[in-house]
């Protein structure tokens, strides 16, 4: 008897996996299948009631599926989905935001103003997800070089020293 418990436990525990991986593959499904059927001009509504409409703790997952299937439909509507939806699930936006600039890197800047004017209170959040993918500043440009005007006086030939402006810092003169 205590064979057959452990057997029957065992299919039903099998049969409960194949049922969440084929509805979670189902979900999937349904928002491509919903958003596919959306004029762009509605997708950003759409995709913002897909996520207000799914369970609180299942919001993120929700909101990256519908991300993925909105910039596979329509790709040049991805800062208007990231808004939407980062203005009715604002705890979503750092996740779909490192998403949809992975998706579309050429869109960044877009991307990210609407996510953080939809979710004021999630900047920090937001920047870190996106500056954790590729390391280069969101707000302010650290890697670029020092601008480096002439030295001397104008119409000056050879210039006696050299100046460099460190953006932030001011001038720096080397020695003659």
């Amino acid at each position: 008897m205590d064979i057959m418990k452990k057997f029957g436990l065992g299919i039903i525990v099998t049969g409960l996996l194949c049922v969440s991986i084929n509805s979670r593959a189902d979900v999937a499904d349904t928002i491509k299948a919903t958003l596919n059927d959306v004029s762009v001009i509605d997708l950003p509504v759409k995709a913002a009631r897909l996520v207000t409409e799914a369970a609180p703790a299942d919001q993120e997952k929700v909101a990256i599926a519908v991300v993925k299937a909105a910039i596979a439909a329509y790709p040049t509507a991805a800062a208007a989905v990231v808004g939407a939806i980062s203005r009715a699930a604002p705890s979503t936006a750092p996740a779909i935001t490192a998403l949809a600039v992975a998706l579309q890197p050429k869109m960044r800047d877009a991307i990210v103003k609407a996510a953080t004017s939809a979710a004021p209170t999630y900047i920090t959040q937001i920047a870190q997800a996106v500056n954790a993918q590729d390391n280069v500043g969101i707000l302010a440009a650290k890697t670029r070089p020092p601008f480096v005007p002439g030295g001397g006086t104008p119409g000056e030939v050879n210039r006696s020293q050299t100046v460099v402006v460190q953006p932030g810092q001011g001038r720096v003169y080397s020695k003659p």
